[in-house]
């Protein structure tokens, strides 16, 4: 259990991969993320949104809101489909806008790919 919680913390207090060259702002971001030159660093910073959610979901499975199960999209553009998916989930949203672009970027993720299936924690 408290390897657990170690590589929960772990995960979640990693710099992103992409944190430092993207906007800090949601609107900013979608904006930032609409110009193509850009593209490889908002790919990057959702790719590790999208660890950060796996990992949380593996070693917490009993957080609230955590069911990311992970998007069904392949090839090597998948990360920047992802990527303008998110993008446009946040600009869809009012609401949004003025959030941290972690936070909106993981809401996007776990509203636009929720797990099908229910999950199996690890086992003890």
């Amino acid at each position: 259990k408290a390897t657990a919680v170690f590589f929960t913390v772990l995960a979640m207090s990693s710099p992103a991969l992409g944190a430092e060259i993207v906007p800090d702002r949601a609107s900013d971001y979608v904006a930032f993320c609409g110009k193509a030159e850009n593209s490889d660093a908002c790919a990057s910073h959702i790719l590790d949104r999208m660890w950060t959610l796996h990992w949380v979901r593996i070693f917490n499975p009993d957080q609230p809101g955590v069911t990311f199960c992970g998007p069904d999209v392949s090839g090597p553009d998948a990360n920047s489909q992802i990527a303008s998916a998110v993008a446009g989930w946040i600009a869809a949203r009012p609401e949004q806008a003025n959030r941290p672009t972690q936070d909106a970027a993981d809401d996007a993720l776990l509203a636009l790919y929720p797990c099908k299936v229910p999950y199996a924690p690890l086992a003890n």
